[in-house]
């Protein structure tokens, strides 16, 4: 088959598919890794989908106390072609992590209890960034169920606020911003505040770095 109409046909198959289908050959997952071939299935996937995914935390009542809540993190799918007297029947698929993330991967390994809280940071063209309850930052793809845990931050000495989670077109990658509070310091009567630093993490390379 030639490589043009292996491209086409493979960038129109379902994610998990093309999980599946990197074992069929090195050339094919050589193929499906590459981030040209990404965007462009992300770009067909968008188009030819027929519902909207929104990510979102929603509140659940204890099934076994019912004064207490758990709090789960779920994806809510509504088809894009619904009028205004149509009935939505959104379909709810919760979202688990699993026990050990990043025993198979490079990266470090956390475990994860269950019920433990998870803080959503932001999302990007199907990628969530998470902060576990260990304050861990896990980066997710819930269509192909990988999970990758960041390296430590090189912020040392702070309290870390996480600034956000976008893409950056000019490097073609994901980029994680960091801020970390270094604190306040009292001179006789004067307060302090000392400059905040900051650090970027880039998936490509798997490192923190700081920045300006």
């Amino acid at each position: 088959m030639p490589k043009e109409m292996m491209v086409h046909v493979l960038s129109r198959l379902p994610p998990k598919s093309l999980v599946r289908f990197k074992c069929v050959h090195k050339s094919w997952s050589s193929l499906i890794n590459n981030s040209l071939f990404v965007a462009k299935h992300l770009q067909l996937y968008n188009q030819l989908s027929s519902s909207i995914c929104i990510f979102l935390k929603r509140p659940v009542k204890s099934r076994t106390e019912t004064s207490n809540e758990e709090i789960l993190l779920s994806f809510l799918n509504l088809p894009k072609d619904y009028g205004d007297d149509d009935d939505l029947k959104p379909i709810v698929e919760d979202f688990h992590l699993p026990p050990s993330i990043g025993i198979l991967g490079r990266g470090p390994a956390i475990e994860v209890e269950p019920g433990e809280p998870v803080y959503i940071v932001g999302h990007c063209e199907g990628i969530i960034c998470l902060i576990i309850h260990t304050g861990d930052l896990v980066l997710c793809n819930p269509a192909t169920k990988e999970f990758k845990v960041l390296p430590e931050s090189c912020l040392q000495d702070t309290t870390s606020e996480i600034a956000g989670f976008g893409y950056d077109p000019k490097s073609n990658d994901f980029k994680i911003v960091n801020i970390g509070s270094c604190g306040e310091e009292t001179y006789g009567e004067r307060l302090v505040i000392n400059p905040p630093k900051a650090e970027i993490y880039t998936p490509s390379t798997d490192t923190w770095r700081n920045i300006s």
